[in-house]
């Protein structure tokens, strides 16, 4: 079988519909089909968990095209008090390690959710927590809220809330090491797209840069008092940026082929893909969101019907791209390159998503493999 472009700079596929959760010292964390397995470092792998679902869902999980269309694939996942903590599309799961047991803490609103949790640890002025920043449509504009769990018994407790009106929702929660400081990243529309620092243990929040498409951004990789990010904004085009965060300056440093959402910090430089996405709707009438979840239209911000993966330490490079699939983006998921990064073994995870002929599939490399390539 002809190799893809992957295969032939060093990538080796595992498994199809195996994606990554997270890395602790002991396991590697994967889901597949409504299930959650470890693996060991003998590279065993076992099944640890069944997540509790519907028969329903039980169901679509075993299907593809339906684990797709219901956004069923957990988003994100972390180790934090002996516990796994993984999303789900109606809350967070926590399965407790120590005693075998499983909770599911369910989000404030049925329609509410999060694209990623956030392990906040031995950062001075902050309790060590696992934070999440609500994620949804939001056409109303209302209030959005920061939820972090500081103990078990407790579990999610609001530590922040933005007013109604300010933002659409939080993209993301970012932790820098290097200066004990905690941002939020927010979006969508101009004058909601934002980056703030979090102060004082979530009791204040202040904009660096807001009201401008360049600050809207999903993933960010700090550099010091410094932090790199590529802007997600379909309709327009798209940057690598570096910002300071001491006054709020930012540069753009390279143009991208689209929006971006994901990416992971290696040791050396980082890696992170662009989207492949449908035009977004004109309004929230019922009619426009059939549309957009029908049309095989991309968005104007992005170059072509492919996703890239890039690679940048000091300089951009493209690593590979593919095509999105037949499937429309609005209904079936965008077309990405996911990027992993296990920091503890030194091996870099990609999982392909709607993309054509590798949807679903699962590769890894060595990092000092992947580095002597580059």
């Amino acid at each position: 079988m002809k190799k893809n472009i992957l295969e032939n700079i060093g990538f080796k596929f595992i498994s199809k519909r195996l994606k990554p959760l997270c890395f602790s010292d002991s396991f590697s964390y994967f889901y597949k089909k409504g299930k959650i397995f470890t693996l060991n470092n003998e590279n065993k792998l076992q099944l640890l968990i069944k997540i509790p679902l519907s028969f329903k869902n039980k169901v679509f999980c075993k299907f593809r095209i339906t684990e797709r269309f219901f956004r069923l694939e957990p988003q994100s996942a972390l180790i934090a008090f002996d516990c796994l903590f993984v999303t789900l599309h109606d809350g967070i799961l926590c399965y407790n390690q120590k005693d075998k047991t499983t909770k599911i803490y369910k989000f404030r609103k049925n329609y509410i959710h999060t694209s990623e949790l956030t392990l906040i640890k031995n950062i001075k002025g902050f309790d060590n927590c696992v934070v999440f920043g609500e994620y949804f449509y939001n056409e109303n504009r209302e209030s959005v809220c920061i939820y972090a769990l500081k103990n078990l018994e407790k579990g999610f407790e609001r530590v922040y809330e933005f007013p109604k009106g300010a933002i659409r929702h939080i993209h993301c929660i970012k932790v820098n090491t290097a200066n004990n400081c905690i941002y939020a990243l927010t979006g969508d529309e101009t004058k909601e797209s934002g980056i703030f620092e979090i102060e004082n243990n979530f009791k204040s929040i202040k904009p660096i840069a807001i009201g401008d498409q360049k600050y809207r951004a999903v993933i960010m990789f700090f550099d010091n008092s410094n932090a790199y990010y590529a802007t997600d904004y379909p309709s327009s085009k798209n940057h690598l940026c570096k910002i300071n965060l001491l006054n709020g300056s930012v540069k753009e440093i390279e143009t991208l082929c689209g929006p971006c959402t994901v990416g992971a910090q290696l040791d050396q430089g980082f890696l992170f893909s662009s989207s492949v996405e449908t035009i977004e709707p004109k309004n929230h009438s019922k009619l426009e969101k059939i549309k957009y979840l029908l049309s095989h239209k991309i968005a104007s911000g992005i170059l072509d019907n492919k996703s890239r993966l890039y690679y940048f330490n000091g300089t951009l490079k493209v690593i590979s791209e593919f095509k999105k699939d037949c499937l429309s983006a609005g209904a079936f998921r965008f077309g990405r390159i996911i990027p992993y990064f296990d920091s503890h073994r030194k091996i870099i995870y990609l999982y392909c998503c709607c993309l054509k002929r590798i949807d679903g599939k699962l590769y890894f490399i060595k990092e000092e493999d992947f580095l002597k390539n580059e």
